[in-house]
């Protein structure tokens, strides 16, 4: 099959499809009629010699040709666009894109306000999605729906992933402002016997590092309450008399807003790099590299 002989514009149909999996959706996504897109699904199978989306009890699935095809389509079509943009020029002021990043809900803290903000002023067309991830994968950059950019600990390196640290995040033990145990250096025994607050997700690292620290010890810490979500985690902080393990630089943005104190821990739990991961495809794209410059702009600040 020669590339010459191929509507190119079907390749851009069918990457929307195999995202949406259903017609009348990826219409949409594509400001076109849902005929249109059936059309086009028709010719597609035709020339992949394969149905690549059938309907299984009440939704359309990929067929396994589908799936490899999902792998691999949207990064070249990438690869693609940010050749073309590149040569075309990328001004922010006038660039209408559609960044999908990923990181926790304390990244989320951190980041998005400004982010926001800095958006609305110089790159009004500009949009982001936020992915919650509690970890960066390889997975996040390789699905159909990729993403662009990723933010938080690096815990492996990937031949086709890039990284730049941005800072080291450092733990404290946090607490409502008047908590008694707050008043006084605080002490192993204290924290020990104290009843702590764990959030399970997204600060599982936090969680891991703080009792690998202590095992090593050979003590466990006192945990009555697991919760999922940072808003809820501070909510429960300023309203008992619950510690919990944090990061500084989400602890200090919230403290201003909360009735919120911090000490250091009375053990040694290990730093944790924070980066911004990347795929190397988008390495040079012009847009991406603004996109990066922003965030580092945004978080470094921060932690002087």
């Amino acid at each position: 099959m020669k590339l010459s002989r191929i509507n190119l514009n079907l390749l851009v149909v069918l990457d929307i499809l195999l995202q949406e999996k259903h017609v009348t959706k990826a219409s949409e996504k594509l400001h076109v009629t849902q005929s249109t897109v059936s059309s086009a699904l028709n010719q597609l199978r035709e020339l992949f010699n394969d149905e690549l989306l059938i309907r299984e009890k009440n939704q359309m699935v990929l067929t396994p040709k589908a799936e490899n095809l999902a792998k691999k389509l949207h990064l070249c079509l990438n690869q693609l666009q940010n050749t073309i943009s590149n040569e075309i020029g990328f001004n922010p002021q006038t660039a209408e894109i559609t960044f999908r990043l990923a990181m926790d809900d304390c990244l989320e803290c951190l980041l998005l306000p400004e982010l926001n903000q800095y958006l609305s002023q110089h790159a009004p067309k500009i949009k982001c999605e936020i992915l919650h991830a509690t970890a960066i994968s390889e997975n996040l950059f390789l699905k159909s729906e990729a993403i662009d950019l990723a933010i938080g600990s690096l815990n492996h390196n990937s031949h086709f992933l890039k990284h730049e640290k941005l800072y080291v995040e450092h733990f404290v033990c946090a607490a409502r402002k008047d908590h008694p145990l707050l008043k006084h250096p605080l002490t192993l025994t204290d924290y020990l016997q104290s009843e702590h607050l764990s959030l399970t997700s997204p600060l599982a690292q936090a969680h891991d590092i703080t009792d690998l620290a202590l095992s090593k010890l050979r003590e466990t810490r006192n945990i009555t309450l697991n919760v999922t979500h940072t808003s809820t985690a501070l909510y429960l902080l300023v309203s008992s008399n619950l510690l919990a393990t944090l990061p500084y630089t989400f602890f200090r943005k919230a403290q201003p807003l909360l009735d919120l104190s911090c000490q250091e821990l009375p053990f040694t739990v290990e730093d944790i790099p924070i980066y911004q991961v990347w795929h190397a495809q988008t390495d040079i794209d012009l847009s991406h590299r603004w996109l990066r410059e922003v965030v580092k702009n945004i978080l470094q600040p921060q932690l002087q």
